[in-house]
């Protein structure tokens, strides 16, 4: 190689993820391939019970007339339940003569509707009672067999992965001495593997010690996706600009209900901290006497301080009844989404620029 040549290699990769035999990182295929087995497996037993009793209500399903023995309201609470749910406990008797009773955690305008000791509609399978439900079963619609294909390739990838894993584990790395070998020998593998053995592929592209291994992607690459995120977080943050405009216009106020709490914690691995997040749900009536729902993020003192079943104030678009918030809410939501789309579009065009200006650097080796 000539003392001054073009390295494009020092500027068209970025390192993902490297990994040297010896140095205590091994490669996560097994953890990876265990998660993907326990998502999949998730998927499958959840939505196979849910297809297997949707089949059985569907094919020999017998509708009857039940009674609601009491109505439960399930409260969430920072400390204890994270989500509100509202459940339905009833009573009914089949063709057989045999009593049942059962416990359904229904939608909360189903139980609005319902009331203690009145009738409830209740479909149950003729050969086995114990599976039933409220109202008429709809069979298994085209969304549950999705959602097991999906948790079936999950589980595949996942079984593949963790076997490739224990491969890998499993074999040792080239060059490296049993323990059990004399040790004039071991003593000789061990130095070639110290051995500074480093090539230059022939692309031109990676210098790469032996039996490291590297996850590298193109900075083209890189910076594209970069851009391309960036280009959607600014997308989106623009469009709720645009309707923030509108609330301001033409916006309406009524006053909904709370009918569900629910938080969620969220894990950042990398700060090793926690963060959770609060959820209202609630439902209004619009001037022209249509029924709405909507959701919304709230911080925590607005959590608290809200209970299911109290009235709130609600703002909407009185042509688009969909397009809702609590009435105290402002754009900070569509502001952010803007500013960051923005921070990560300029971010992908400057790793773009530094690609484009590195293919014709000349760079010094020695």
């Amino acid at each position: 190689m000539s003392p001054i040549d073009i390295d494009p290699g020092q500027q068209q990769e970025i390192t993902l993820w490297s990994w040297r035999p010896g140095s205590g990182r091994p490669p996560p295929l097994r953890l990876i391939g265990g998660l993907l087995l326990v998502v999949g497996s998730v998927f499958l037993l959840v939505m196979g019970n849910y297809a297997y009793q949707q089949h059985r209500l569907s094919s020999e399903g017998k509708l009857t007339d039940g009674i609601v023995v009491k109505k439960v309201l399930n409260q969430a609470s920072d400390n204890g339940t994270s989500k509100t749910s509202y459940a339905v406990d009833y009573t009914f008797t089949t063709a057989a003569g045999r009593k049942i009773t059962g416990e359904e955690t229904v939608d909360p305008d189903v139980w609005d509707q319902l009331k203690e000791g009145g009738p409830v509609q209740i479909d149950y399978a003729a050969s086995k009672p114990e599976i039933n439900q409220i109202g008429p079963a709809r069979g298994n619609s085209w969304v549950v067999f999705l959602v097991l294909g999906v948790g079936s390739g999950i589980w595949l990838l996942g079984a593949i992965v963790l076997v490739k894993g224990v491969r890998a584990r499993s074999s040792a790395p080239a060059g490296i001495a049993s323990p059990t070998a004399p040790a004039e020998a071991r003593a000789q593998a061990e130095r070639s593997v110290r051995a500074p053995s480093s090539t230059f592929a022939s692309t031109g592209m990676v210098w790469q010690r032996s039996h490291s291994k590297k996850i590298l992607i193109p900075t083209p690459v890189f910076g594209g996706i970069l851009l391309l995120i960036g280009a959607i977080f600014l997308l989106v943050g623009m469009f709720n600009l645009r309707h923030e405009r509108a609330f301001r216009a033409a916006a309406r106020t009524a006053t909904g209900i709370v009918l569900t709490k629910s938080s969620k914690v969220e894990n950042d691995y990398q700060n090793n901290t926690q963060r959770t997040r609060y959820y209202i749900g609630y439902r209004f009536t619009t001037e022209d006497g249509t029924p709405v729902k909507g959701s919304e993020e709230v911080n925590w003192y607005s959590w608290t301080s809200i209970h299911e079943r109290d009235p709130v104030q609600i703002t909407y678009l009185p042509q688009h009844p969909s397009r809702n918030r609590l009435a105290q809410d402002g754009p900070g939501f569509s502001l952010w989404f803007t500013v960051l789309g923005g921070l990560v579009c300029g971010a992908g065009v400057i790793v773009l620029g530094n690609a484009a200006v590195g293919r014709g650097r000349p760079t010094l080796h020695r």
